[in-house]
């Protein structure tokens, strides 16, 4: 994994697969890194995410309360091939 020197905003339409985004899981406090995939909207202001954990390949999912163009990511990487 490369790790950027900064951590970078992007927007949604910025993100690309491979990218490693640190986020809120689960409950207060608990801070995580996650491989993206991809994201998309699912309803009116909610948005799915598609992710994998750093040590594994299973796709998984994260909802949000929010209108994918509001959506943001914390990028600390980058998956190496």
């Amino acid at each position: 994994m490369v790790r950027y020197e900064k951590p970078i905003i992007k927007k949604v339409s910025e993100m690309k697969s491979g990218d490693v985004f640190v986020t809120e899981y689960g409950i207060e406090g608990n801070w995580c890194e996650f491989i993206f995939k991809r994201c998309e909207s699912c309803g009116k202001g909610m948005t799915v995410t598609h992710f994998h954990r750093i040590d594994g390949d299973d796709t998984e999912k994260c909802y949000e309360y929010r209108d994918i163009v509001e959506t943001t990511f914390t990028v600390v990487g980058r998956e190496s091939g």
